[in-house]
């Protein structure tokens, strides 16, 4: 463990110097930003004209008339900017982060990072990273979906209703799903962490890839862990302020909706781009040993 722990602190320096030197490294995390908050921009306007002339019919046929209405119209904004994220990830964001592990490859390697280069180098594996982000969203809404039908069934269960300690249990799993569902995004995330980078650096095949990131994740699942879980902690506070989010509307206004989910793209981009530069540094210097 000491050495695991020496490792993970050489890690977290190396990268860290590594962004600092070589900001290029953030530039596909960057577009993605841009990506998210335009997107959240969009969702935002979706009640005015011209918006509402495509998107008003769905939002009130799915969701009803007061959603296009200031202030429920913020609530909905959760919502759509979750699945819009989802949508981005498949089709845009792992594009962009085999672009990112490129970049970190060619630094480490002393090659030039041209971006010309690099994204006409990831384009050509485009079909099998949007495979992996397709395996990944289908296994996180498989687990996502078994967990919170657990939670429920538990919750709503008659089975010691009346022991007080069993209903102080089914009150904190309540309370604690959406913790639980952040939790199984990190261990989906972890189960396919590898993938894009060998996919990417080692020109390998789909299942090749696969099958090569479940082998090198065996033998290093638990730094690994670490790797990925530890700047994701970051984002906890505005999950527990989302939790929260009636509270604070009362206290200020249906704006700082808004405002925690920009936060969020902001916060991200430095964790995704600190996370994917430990990972791919850890892999490569794994693979030369």
């Amino acid at each position: 463990m000491a050495q695991k722990k020496r490792i993970l602190g050489s890690l977290i320096a190396a990268s860290f110097d590594t962004l600092l030197k070589h900001p290029i490294i953030l530039f596909p995390f960057c577009i993605l930003a841009f990506l998210k908050l335009f997107a959240l921009e969009i969702i935002y306007f979706i009640p005015r004209w011209p918006l509402n002339i495509l998107f008003a019919p769905i939002v009130r046929t799915l969701w009803g008339e007061q959603f296009l209405h200031y202030p429920i119209n913020f609530l909905l904004i959760p919502k759509l900017f979750y699945y819009t994220q989802l949508l981005l990830y498949v089709l845009i964001e792992a594009l962009l982060t085999a672009a990112s592990c490129v970049l970190i490859y060619n630094i480490n390697e002393g090659k030039p990072t041209n971006l010309k280069t690099v994204f006409k180098k990831t384009f050509k594996k485009y079909i099998e990273i949007f495979c992996i982000a397709i395996i990944t969203i289908g296994c996180f809404f498989i687990l996502r979906s078994l967990y919170g039908f657990i939670v429920a069934k538990i919750a709503t269960s008659q089975i010691g209703a009346e022991i007080y300690f069993v209903g102080l249990i089914k009150k904190g799993l309540a309370y604690t799903l959406p913790y639980g569902k952040f939790f199984l995004g990190i261990l989906v995330e972890l189960l396919f962490v590898y993938a894009i980078p060998i996919l990417i650096l080692n020109d390998k095949k789909l299942l090749s890839a696969l099958g090569s990131n479940f082998k090198f994740l065996k033998n290093t699942y638990i730094i690994t862990f670490m790797l990925v879980a530890l700047p994701a902690l970051l984002l906890l506070p505005l999950l527990y302020m989302n939790m929260k989010i009636a509270i604070l509307i009362d206290k200020t206004s249906p704006a700082i909706i808004l405002a925690l989910a920009a936060s969020e793209v902001v916060l991200t981009l430095f964790i995704n781009a600190f996370t994917t530069t430990m990972i791919v540094s850890f892999y490569l210097s794994k693979r030369k040993t």
